[in-house]
């Protein structure tokens, strides 16, 4: 995509997270680009003009999706390297899920049978487990090179831990309308790291 003004970029997110709002409310399956366009208050023009067809807004979505559940942000940019930062990235994480309406990060569910007939977007899926766990494992050895996780620490071990609560986390806030799942889950995986700490 060419890059966007101000203004594209505020309509495509306005689409997207009118996108969002529908796929967790309503199911894939029964949103059409209609009801994103009313939702959003975007015209079919403005739709075509940043997406090609509905499949093409699923895929977006769940790259929106990616860049949420990561906590709004890319955490490899400030580095996942303290106990600090850590507890900020989660403590986001709650943050974001808060904000999306706790289904907005948890799609998997709202389009089953599209994720099992189409390897690309199944593939988008995977790529948001994998980077997650990528950042927390890039984290975590980090963290240990600095001395701040004990010898025997496993940090692949721990981030895949990690990233499998948040994957958890995430899914229970959605089922339940509220990031308390995301916050307790977040927590214990806090409680759990800590016992490694120096």
């Amino acid at each position: 995509m060419s890059t966007l003004t101000a203004r594209g970029r505020r309509t495509r997110e306005k689409i997207l997270r009118a996108a969002v709002d529908a796929f967790s409310s309503k199911g894939f399956a029964d949103t059409s680009v209609s009801d994103v366009l009313q939702s959003s208050g975007t015209g079919k023009s403005q739709f075509y003009h940043y997406f090609e067809n509905k499949a093409d807004l699923v895929r977006e979505v769940l790259r929106y999706q990616r860049l949420q559940s990561l906590g709004g942000r890319d955490p490899e940019h400030g580095h996942l390297d303290s106990w600090e930062r850590l507890r900020c990235w989660f403590d986001r994480l709650v943050e974001v899920t808060a904000e999306a309406g706790c289904g907005g990060l948890d799609l998997v569910g709202a389009f089953p049978a599209e994720l099992a007939s189409d390897p690309s977007l199944r593939r988008e899926v995977q790529k948001t487990a994998h980077l997650r766990r990528r950042v927390l494992s890039r984290g975590l050895c980090r963290m240990k090179r600095r001395g701040l996780l004990v010898d025997d620490a496993d940090p692949k071990r721990l981030a895949r831990f990690a990233a499998a609560a948040i994957e958890g986390g995430l899914h229970l806030s959605s089922t339940e309308g509220s990031p308390e799942a995301l916050r307790d889950a977040l927590e214990e995986t806090w409680a759990r790291l800590r016992e490694y700490a120096v």
